[in-house]
């Protein structure tokens, strides 16, 4: 699908020079920063999920020292050079 869009010179400019150094079409550029943009904000919504659940469910104290202990136990166990 093509579109059409309008950009200050200045960014023109820089994204004509990192196309021609990067050795591909503006389309592709474009497509490359849009898809990184794109996965950017998924990153930082499933971040946000992740820390508004822990908020509203934080884990107890008495938990973090099971998986602390089962740690130790494991680490302990194993063969150290």
């Amino acid at each position: 699908m093509k579109i059409a869009i309008s950009l200050p010179r200045e960014e023109f400019l820089f994204l004509e020079k990192l196309k021609n150094s990067l050795n591909i079409t503006r389309s592709k550029l474009i497509q490359q920063a849009i898809a990184y943009w794109l996965q950017s904000r998924k990153e930082k919504e499933l971040i946000y999920k992740y820390e508004k659940g822990y908020r509203q469910k934080p884990e107890r104290i008495s938990k973090l020292i099971g998986i602390e202990k089962a740690q130790y136990n494991t680490l302990s166990e194993e063969a150290w050079q």
